[in-house]
């Protein structure tokens, strides 16, 4: 049973869209938003000022100061089991692949609604992810509670899965494992059938829960 509020720590340093954003999850029913900050140094003092740590950190990823990237490995740094959701305009499988191997549970565009960013910060604050995809977080809540298996997959997608937190193209990535770029698609195509995906972060935030990426960050 979910506690009265989740509560929520949000950084962005556009303050009409953070104050905006804050009024929004404050009236939307269980969600409370704790802490405002300009930026990451902004945030993690807050934090560490804090009487009760917040449950889920909001975090735009172009910020002054300190960015989203800096920010979540300072956050995973001092608070290892701290939830992360990445709020962004940034549609691009390159900032959020890396926000996720960094340590976030997921994303959401700043188009969304705001049933949907209520419905990302539960999942995140439940499962620990959050997939922007209705069916695959149906899927993956399906196998976290064991109504069904998880879908397998084979050697080859498993070390495709390794690769995919990493910035490399998939030409690279085939290059890396030494086969080809037809093949590394068959890989991706499977993948994404076999839990009812269609980008590539997804994948990502996939290979992090199934402890398979390459979660290096230098």
């Amino acid at each position: 049973m979910l506690q009265e509020f989740i509560t929520v720590a949000y950084a962005d340093d556009h303050a009409l869209v953070r104050n905006g954003i804050s009024s929004i999850l404050n009236n939307v029913g269980g969600i409370k938003v704790v802490i405002q900050a300009r930026h990451g140094i902004e945030l993690i003092s807050k934090i560490q000022n804090a009487p009760e740590l917040p449950d889920i950190c909001l975090l735009d990823i172009n910020m002054p100061e300190m960015d989203g990237f800096e920010t979540i490995l300072n956050l995973k740094k001092n608070w290892p089991q701290m939830k992360i959701l990445v709020l962004t305009v940034f549609d691009s499988d390159l900032y959020i692949t890396r926000m996720i191997r960094y340590g976030a549970s997921g994303y959401l565009l700043k188009s969304s609604d705001p049933e949907e960013l209520k419905a990302a910060l539960i999942s995140a604050y439940k499962s620990g992810y959050y997939y922007a995809d209705a069916n695959t977080n149906e899927l993956m809540e399906q196998v976290k509670n064991k109504e069904i298996a998880m879908p397998v997959v084979s050697d080859g997608e498993a070390l495709f899965l390794k690769y995919i937190c990493t910035e490399k193209s998939y030409v690279t990535i085939a290059e890396t494992l030494d086969t080809s770029l037809e093949t590394i698609n068959s890989y991706r195509d499977s993948i994404y059938q076999k839990f009812e995906m269609n980008n590539r972060t997804n994948l990502a935030l996939l290979a992090m829960q199934l402890g398979k990426a390459d979660i290096e960050t230098k």
